[in-house]
C-alpha cells in the first residue's frame, strides 16, 4: 500500500499545448515474445515514467528511493501496465517505438522521445529487431529527428545520430548478430564515437572483431568513413557492409583475417575503396599458410574495381581478383621468407635451380631468399613481374606472361612467356615465389603453365 500511495499517476482529458513526449527512466525494463504470434510481455522497474500524447498524460514518479514495479504487455498498439489491482494503458498508435521489436532488455537507462530526437543513455540495451540481434553497453546515443517527434528508432537513428560512451571508459560496446542472412555475421565493436548521416557512417573504433561468412576478422585502432545508402530505414547489416564496399576511406593500426589454415595480418594501413578502384598502402604485412610464414615490408596495392550490380553483400575474392587481373599493380619493398622451407622446396621441385643457387651461394655471390623492390603489374590479364635479387650487387629479375581466371572452377592459370633471371630456370622460380603466399598443395605445374586453386 505504501508503494502505491507513493505513486503519482495522472489521467487527464485536458488538452496540452506541449509536443508529444515519452520518458522511461528505469532500473530494468524487459519484454519478449514467447512465439512470433504472441504479444510482447514483461516487467518494468521504473524510477520515473512520463507519457504525453495530445490530450493524454501518464506520469509515474515514486518517492525518492522507491521503484515502481509492474507487469507490462503490448496488445495491438496498446501498452498496458498492471500492478496489483491497479492497471492502466495508453494507445501508442503510430508512435509505437516497439513496432518490429521481438524482444528487448534495458538496464539502468533513460529512454526519451521528444520533438528534438531520440535519446538512449544506459548501462545495457539488448534487442532483436527484424531478426537482427543488437546489443549496446555503456551507451549514450542521440538520434536527431530535426524537429519532428518520432518513435521510429531505426529510421531516425539511420538518418542522423551520434553514438559515444556514457562513462569514463570512453568506449561503447556494440554487438550485431545476423545469422539468418545469406551472409551470416556476428561482430563486436568497441566504439569511441560514431556519426551516422543520411549518406555516410564515420567513426573511431578501438577494435572490431567477429565472423563474416565463416571468416574471422579483427581490426584495431580504426578510423572508418563508409558510404551509406540514402534513405535507409531498416537496420540491415548486409546493406551497411555493402555500403562500405561501395566506397570507403579507412585507416587502421592492424587488420587480420583467418579462414581455415590461411591467416593474414596487415599493419599501419590506409585502405580506400572507390567507385572504380581499390587501393591499400601498408607498412608491413604477414601471410601464413599452415606453418609457412611470409613477411612483407611496405605493401602497395592498386586494382580496378568490378561493378556491383545488386545490393547483396559482396565479399567475393573472385570479383576482387578479376579487377586486379584486368588492371592491377602490386608493389613490395621487401619479402622475407622461411629460408629453410624455401631451400627444401627448391630441392624438391627444382633440383637444377637448387644446384645452381647452392653453387653461387657457397661462393657468397647470390642470395635467392632476399627479394627487394618487387612489382607485379597486370593489364588486360597480361602480367609482368619485376624484382631485384642479391647477386654480388642486386640484379633485376623479370618475367611476363598471360593470366586466365576460371570463376566456375575458382582457378587461376599463369602462363610464363618470357623470363630473365641470371640463367636460373624461371618457371620453377615463379612456382617458388607463389608458394610464399599460397599453399603448394593448391598449385599444379604443366609446362610453362601454373594452375592455382583458390
Amino acid at each position: 500500500m505504501k508503494h502505491l500511495l507513493a505513486l503519482v499517476i495522472f489521467f487527464s482529458s485536458q488538452t496540452f499545448a506541449a509536443d508529444d513526449y515519452m520518458l522511461f527512466s528505469v532500473e530494468s525494463f524487459w519484454m519478449n515474445q514467447e512465439t512470433i504470434n504472441t504479444p510482447l510481455m514483461g516487467e518494468i522497474k521504473a524510477k520515473k515514467m512520463l507519457l504525453l500524447f495530445d490530450s493524454e498524460r501518464i506520469q509515474i514518479e515514486p518517492e525518492q528511493g522507491e521503484i515502481f514495479e509492474a507487469k507490462v504487455f503490448m496488445e495491438d498498439s496498446m501498452i498496458n501496465f498492471k500492478k496489483g489491482y491497479i492497471s492502466f494503458s495508453s494507445d501508442l498508435g503510430q508512435r509505437n517505438p516497439l513496432a518490429g521489436i521481438n524482444d528487448f532488455n534495458i538496464s539502468n537507462g533513460d529512454v526519451e522521445f521528444t520533438s528534438k530526437g531520440i535519446s538512449i543513455i544506459g548501462e545495457q540495451l539488448d534487442m532483436t529487431l527484424e531478426g537482427v540481434d543488437i546489443g549496446l553497453k555503456n551507451v549514450n546515443l542521440f538520434c536527431d529527428s530535426e524537429g519532428t517527434y518520432s518513435t521510429e528508432i531505426d529510421k531516425v537513428c539511420l538518418q542522423n545520430s551520434y553514438l559515444r560512451s556514457n562513462n569514463e571508459t570512453g568506449l561503447t560496446t556494440l554487438k550485431i548478430k545476423d545469422l539468418d542472412s545469406q551472409y551470416p555475421l556476428d561482430l563486436e565493436l568497441f566504439v569511441r564515437e560514431l556519426f551516422i548521416k543520411d549518406e555516410s557512417i564515420k567513426g573511431q573504433v578501438q577494435n572490431i572483431s567477429g565472423v563474416i561468412m565463416g571468416t574471422h576478422y579483427n581490426m584495431k585502432m580504426a578510423n572508418i568513413d563508409c558510404y551509406k545508402e540514402k534513405g535507409m530505414r531498416d537496420i540491415d547489416p548486409e546493406v551497411i557492409l555493402n555500403g562500405c564496399l561501395k566506397t570507403s576511406n579507412n585507416t587502421f593500426k592492424n587488420f587480420s583475417m583467418l579462414r581455415r589454415e590461411v591467416e593474414a595480418n596487415i599493419g599501419n594501413a590506409h585502405m580506400v575503396i572507390g567507385e572504380e578502384n581499390y587501393s591499400l598502402v601498408s607498412d608491413k604485412a604477414t601471410f601464413k599458410v599452415g606453418t609457412d610464414v611470409t613477411n612483407i615490408s611496405h605493401l602497395e596495392i592498386n586494382c580496378e574495381k568490378k561493378p556491383i550490380n545488386n545490393k547483396a553483400l559482396v565479399i567475393d575474392q573472385r570479383i576482387v581478383l578479376e579487377g586486379c587481373l584486368d588492371r592491377g599493380d602490386i608493389r613490395v619493398s621487401r619479402i622475407q621468407v622461411d629460408e629453410e622451407k624455401a631451400r627444401k622446396f627448391l630441392i624438391k621441385n627444382s633440383p637444377t635451380a637448387w644446384d645452381y643457387a647452392k653453387s653461387l651461394e657457397e661462393k657468397g655471390i647470390i642470395d635467392l631468399y632476399d627479394f627487394k623492390n618487387i612489382q607485379l603489374t597486370s593489364v588486360n590479364k597480361d602480367f609482368s613481374f619485376k624484382a631485384k635479387v642479391k647477386f654480388i650487387f642486386r640484379i633485376p629479375v623479370r618475367f611476363r606472361g598471360k593470366s586466365e581466371f576460371d570463376s566456375e572452377k575458382n582457378e587461376l592459370k599463369l602462363t610464363v612467356k618470357a623470363a630473365h633471371i641470371a640463367g636460373i630456370p624461371t618457371r620453377k622460380f615463379v612456382l617458388y615465389l607463389l608458394t610464399k603466399f599460397i599453399s603448394s598443395d593448391d598449385i599444379q605445374v604443366n609446362g610453362n603453365t601454373i594452375t592455382v586453386k583458390l
